[in-house]
């Protein structure tokens, strides 16, 4: 068994800039690449590494535990081997899961000879997902500008990064967003964990006039009771991000309301594998799901799409590869508000030959 790790920063263009109340501004997406190969298997997968705000978990600390197991790793005999070690070594990461997991899952579609989403589920057959494009913290002209053109690509679905600056603040972007896109667009806040539930319940009430589709992560991740006090009190729909890293994540959810549902990444879970599991149990919980991701590159960003395919979902927060100008994989596309992904074998895009002379982690 053969792995090959390269490691390279993207960037987005135009005036999109990362920046959320949890990361600050960031300038660019370190993307962790994995290809393995096993006889006539192969594989690929990627996952971004300097999200350590949300995981906790630096990037080398990340990129040390891939070169591991890939150094340990490199004597088994074939992909069905590696998937026994996988599931069974505790230590990793959770991004360095994903990795892991994601490559694996290619390999293995790939091998049966089918797109991802229909090796996941072999009613698939959907290859394209409304897309829910994100709108991050900036100066107010650059956020008209931004909700513009999403509202003249087609996209139906925005979301609204805040808790950078005061409420006040944003309450005056939400109402000039709502403004720019109509009644017709489905607006939604990600609050990425910044409110204390007092604050939640008065500014729940008002944000009821702007009709708002859902509010993500109100409230830090692990105050379930606080969330089940503000659930009991506003009908608005709550998703939650950050709380849901875990399968005992999925066990707490299962005791709130059922209006508070769930937003699901890859790299938050540990890939294919346990995001699966993790969003049929919240389907069977009768709730909300979205399937979504870290801002990332076209490979990760279409791995998360197949799997929302494959769940049967119509939509999913899949804005990650969206403008980014050097991206080393192509093949998806962004238009009348939907990604379209190639239904081929595995994830649907092929290796890049310039990834493999660009920034090799030794493995």
């Amino acid at each position: 068994m053969t792995f090959s790790l390269h490691r390279r920063t993207l960037h987005y263009g135009g005036d999109v800039v990362l920046h959320t109340a949890t990361s600050g501004a960031i300038a660019g997406l370190d993307e962790l690449y994995l290809r393995l190969e096993a006889g006539a298997d192969r594989g690929w997968g990627s996952v971004r590494i300097n999200i350590d705000y949300l995981s906790g978990i630096p990037a080398a600390r990340v990129v040390s535990q891939v070169v591991e197991r890939c150094r340990a790793w490199q004597t088994l005999d074939d992909i069905h081997a590696l998937r026994r070690h996988l599931e069974t070594d505790e230590a990793l990461s959770r991004p360095a899961r994903a990795l892991f997991d994601q490559t694996l899952a290619d390999a293995e579609a790939r091998r049966a000879g089918l797109p991802l989403a229909r090796w996941l589920n072999p009613q698939a057959t959907a290859a394209r997902i409304e897309s829910n494009q994100t709108l991050f913290w900036g100066d107010e002209a650059t956020l008209d500008g931004q909700a513009r053109r999403y509202r003249e690509r087609g996209f139906r679905e925005l979301k609204l990064r805040v808790g950078v600056a005061d409420f006040d603040t944003d309450l005056r972007r939400i109402a000039q967003v709502r403004r720019i896109v109509g009644a017709e667009v489905a607006l939604a806040i990600d609050v990425n964990g910044g409110w204390s539930p007092e604050q939640a319940a008065h500014y729940l009430e008002r944000l009821a006039p702007l009709a708002l589709d859902y509010v993500e992560q109100p409230l830090p991740a692990g105050d379930w009771d606080g969330l089940a006090w503000l659930a009991s009190r506003h009908a608005t729909p709550l998703l939650l991000d950050e709380s849901l890293a875990s399968h005992a994540d999925i066990d707490a959810l299962a005791s709130q309301p059922l209006h508070v549902g769930a937003h699901l990444k890859l790299v938050k879970l540990g890939g294919v594998t346990p995001l699966m599991a993790a969003a049929k149990r919240v389907l069977s919980q009768g709730r909300r799901l979205m399937i979504g991701q870290m801002n990332e590159g076209a490979a990760a960003t279409a791995t998360a799409a197949h799997c929302a395919i494959a769940l049967g979902a119509t939509r999913g927060e899949l804005y990650g590869a969206d403008g980014l100008i050097d991206d080393p994989f192509t093949g998806l596309r962004y238009a009348n508000g939907s990604l379209d992904i190639p239904m081929t074998s595995g994830i649907g895009l092929e290796w890049p030959d310039a990834l493999d002379a660009f920034s090799e982690v030794p493995a």
